[in-house]
């Protein structure tokens, strides 16, 4: 149905001095919602210049087990898009086809587990992982099985090698 609709615009008085204070409201809010943006993308253009990545990563998600003894073993994700949490994309796995205290069979575990559901749940473009180079060549090994072929990037120094270790191991 159709209704009519006014619209009354105050040219005085108090009720055009709230609508004034509404609008400079915004206007600052729009200004801060805008450095903010501007202050999260400044840091995923560094992060990707630091990693030499070739695209400014939008979703990053990291990965770290735990364990509690030989028999309860977890691994979690955390997920960020531009630059915020995304706890829809957290995900935590019980580790169940590894023995003992195998940090890189369990990562390995997760990883492949998590890429099963990439059909509805989008891949990173970057994925950092508590661990060194043994880690990234493993999980990186472990995803090139699958067809995937995405950036890792290791968080933990190589007492050995003493860099920064990335994606191409």
């Amino acid at each position: 149905s159709k209704h009519r609709v006014e619209i009354h615009i105050p040219q005085k008085g108090d009720k055009k001095q709230v609508c004034n204070l509404i609008k400079d409201n915004a206007e600052l809010f729009t200004k801060d919602q805008e450095k903010k943006y501007e202050k999260d993308s400044e840091v995923l253009f560094t992060l990707a210049r630091i990693t030499g990545l070739e695209v400014v990563p939008e979703r990053i998600e990291a990965i770290d087990v735990s364990n509690y003894g030989d028999e309860c073993i977890t691994a979690g994700i955390v997920c960020f898009e531009n630059a915020k949490p995304c706890k829809s994309g957290y995900r935590s796995y019980n580790i169940k086809t590894v023995e003992g205290q195998d940090d890189y069979s369990s990562m390995c575990e997760a990883i492949k587990r998590r890429a099963a559901h990439r059909d509805t749940d989008p891949l990173p473009d970057l994925l950092l992982l508590d661990g060194g180079r043994g880690h990234v060549n493993t999980v990186r090994s472990a995803l090139l099985s699958q067809g995937i072929d995405i950036p890792i990037l290791g968080m933990v120094k190589d007492e050995y090698h003493k860099t920064r270790t990335l994606t191409d191991g």
